[in-house]
C-alpha cells in the first residue's frame, strides 16, 4: 500500500556522556505491520559561540600606579611584637627580652 501517507516519526536523544557512541534498536508495531531500525546516536556539530567583546569604557583615566599603594612588607614586620599563630615557633618575642640589672 505505497499511495498512503506515513506517519513521521522524530527521535532525538540527550547523551549522558560526551563522546561516546550510543547505539539503540527502534521497533514500531502497528496492527499490519512491524519495523525495526538500528539507530546510530551521534553528537551535533560543535558551534562555537558568536558573542560579542565588551567595547572599553570612554576614558582618560588614571594611571594604574595611582590608584594602588604599595604595602611595605619590611615596615609592617618591623613594627611586630610576636611571631603569628601560623608560625611553628607560635608567640615567640622577636626580640630576645633581656632583664636589665641596675
Amino acid at each position: 500500500d505505497n499511495d498512503t501517507i506515513g506517519t513521521l516519526v522524530t527521535v532525538t536523544f540527550l547523551p549522558n556522556l560526551y563522546g561516546k557512541l550510543y547505539n539503540a534498536k527502534l521497533v514500531i508495531k502497528t496492527d499490519n505491520a512491524q519495523w525495526s531500525y538500528s539507530i546510530k546516536g551521534v553528537l551535533p556539530e560543535y558551534q562555537p559561540p558568536r558573542g560579542v567583546s565588551a567595547h572599553p569604557i570612554a576614558g582618560p583615566h588614571p594611571p594604574v600606579k595611582l590608584l594602588s599603594t604599595k604595602k611595605n612588607y619590611i615596615r609592617d614586620n618591623m613594627k611586630l611584637v610576636a611571631t603569628a599563630v601560623s608560625s611553628p615557633i607560635k608567640g615567640s618575642h622577636l626580640v630576645p627580652i633581656t632583664k636589665v640589672y641596675n
